[in-house]
């Protein structure tokens, strides 16, 4: 039923909670959660809720040319009306085939060594395919992949996705309960989750090596080090790279000396996941030729990361000067529409088994509307605006950085831009309870921002690429006010904000496993030791 129909009902925002609260799996859980936005409608760079208030969208990572593009929605609709399932029956004229005719284009913006196109219905589905590639091409069965990744909600994904080792660390599965009763719960939800009360009804001791002791890794995964030039060890080194690179190989050759068989590297060109952590020059491409060098192959998640969004190229692993061998492919291909994309040469494609051969074309209306998109990226120049408009924000946060005390690091390739809030800027300790205030405050502004990271403390800043220079002023107009607001405020002197005599004691910090358990030496924080993921092999 259409929205403008006499009959159609628009439930309210009370209602449509309840709706959810009824059956809507309590593991899906809201970023807002104290007066959640309700959103009913979208354009461009926006999104509209059930009262018609605007807000500006900093949290896309699928509609890089806007939402509802109207050429994205005219392809998907006339598609709609003439086929909408995949057509596999023989035909001598496959030139004229959809899927044909966008894998064409697709392949257009990619090196040589890219040649086939499997299409998935999502960029997980992706990333699951792409190791079963690697590893019927090898014959090895191995994995290496970065620590603190995440590269999809699927059996064999979590298998080998670091961040989900921590989650399910019971010290640290315990702590997370509490955190997500009192998520969304506003200012004043913060003062309850510090209160002496909540302490008393869930007691938690969490012992100071939590991070090092994951219980839930595979002994066919393989960690190494996060090369993170802020807080890492060789971070603002001159031979960060290699000296990251070092660290990486340390940890695959300890593997490869307790007989592991190196099937593949899957690793994200930049490192959203973690915050926009984007590695020094060089490192990604010493890992993948030494990974080569072992007989295995590499792939690149360029799910979030893909499509134009890094400004300077139209792939993210083309700014490292790295090419891989297996590229995976998420939801911006289809501007948000369920598409995903495994691209790879011709010779690692023929390992798929032979039932498998037929499962990978592309939906047509699928194509349809990637073919629009790659269409706008090209005509309506989005690359040059996300490395324009990814420049001005990016330069924006600096300017006014000096100003704040709790701007830890201001990062950004293209529109991929990242805010590390911290206590101070010396201690760089991450402050996920004033990331979480920010992000309120902002959306009382009108725009939408994610905290998240490894500590859930990062801002992220990733915007639909039509989005403007008016839009992005504002964006550092607002954060800057309420930066400032929250420094100064009471607000930030009940939360422990250092150096303040109001704060509350350490035993309270406790709660907080981002920051109870940050070392206070100025050498030590850097990312895992890959040797205490071995010792679990």
């Amino acid at each position: 039923m259409a929205m403008d129909s006499p009959d159609f009902v628009l439930l309210s925002s009370d209602q449509t909670l309840t709706l959810r609260e009824t059956h809507i799996s309590g593991a899906c859980k809201l970023h807002f959660g104290q007066k959640p936005v309700k959103i009913v409608r979208s354009e461009a760079q926006f999104l509209y809720d059930d009262t018609g208030q605007k807000y500006l969208d900093c949290t896309s990572r699928t509609t890089n040319v806007g939402h509802c593009h109207p050429e994205t929605v005219r392809a998907a609709c006339n598609q709609f009306m003439k086929l909408t399932v995949c057509n596999e029956h023989p035909s001598n004229k496959i030139e004229n085939r959809l899927d044909y005719e966008y894998c064409q284009e697709l392949l257009s913006t990619l090196p040589d060594n890219f040649q086939v196109c499997l299409f998935t219905n999502s960029g997980a589905e992706a990333n699951d395919l792409a190791l079963k590639l690697a590893r019927n091409y090898t014959g090895k069965n191995d994995v290496v992949v970065v620590d603190g990744s995440f590269h999809g909600a699927v059996n064999l994904l979590w298998d080998i996705s670091p961040k989900t080792f921590k989650q399910f660390h019971p010290d640290v599965a315990e702590t997370n309960k509490i955190l997500d009763a009192a998520r969304g719960l506003g200012e004043k939800g913060f003062s309850s989750l510090l209160s002496e009360a909540l302490i008393k009804e869930q007691p938690v001791s969490i012992p100071s090596s939590y991070s090092k002791n994951y219980t839930c890794k595979p002994p066919w995964v393989h960690v190494v080090p996060c090369p993170d030039m802020y807080r890492g060890p060789y971070a603002g080194h001159p031979d960060a790279a290699e000296k990251y690179f070092q660290q990486a190989k340390a940890a695959i050759d300890l593997a490869v000396q307790r007989n592991a068989s190196i099937g593949c590297f899957l690793s994200e060109p930049v490192f959203i996941v973690h915050g926009v952590l984007i590695p020094p020059p060089g490192w990604l491409k010493r890992v993948y030729s030494y990974i080569r060098e072992l007989g295995g192959v590499v792939i690149a998640d360029e799910i979030q990361c893909g499509l134009g969004r890094s400004g300077s190229h139209f792939w993210a692993f083309q700014t490292q000067d790295a090419i891989p061998d297996i590229l995976t492919l998420g939801k911006p291909l289809g501007n948000g529409h369920p598409v995903g994309c495994v691209v790879t040469s011709k010779k690692i494609a023929a390992s798929l088994w032979p039932e498998d051969k037929s499962t990978y074309e592309c939906n047509p209306v699928a194509a349809e509307v990637g073919l629009a998109v790659l269409r706008l990226m090209q005509r309506e120049n989005f690359m040059e605006n996300s490395f324009l408009l990814g420049l001005e924000l990016t330069h924006g946060f600096k300017s006014i950085q000096p100003e704040h005390t709790i701007i830890g690091d201001v990062r950004g390739l293209g529109l991929m831009v990242a805010v590390d809030i911290v206590w101070t800027q010396e201690s760089k300790k991450p402050a996920p309870e004033l990331a979480e205030v920010i992000s309120y405050r902002m959306k009382d502004e009108y725009i939408l921002v994610a905290n998240e990271g490894e500590y859930g403390n990062v801002l992220f800043f990733i915007t639909p690429l039509c989005v403007t220079s008016k839009d992005i002023q504002v964006v550092i107009q607002v954060f800057h006010k309420i930066v400032t607001d929250v420094e100064t405020s009471n607000l930030s002197l009940s939360m422990g904000f250092p150096g303040s005599s109001s704060g509350v004691s350490s035993s309270s910090s406790s709660l907080y496993p981002m920051v109870q358990s940050w070392p206070e030496s100025d050498d030590s924080d850097s990312a895992l030791d890959s040797y205490n993921y071995h010792s679990m092999d």
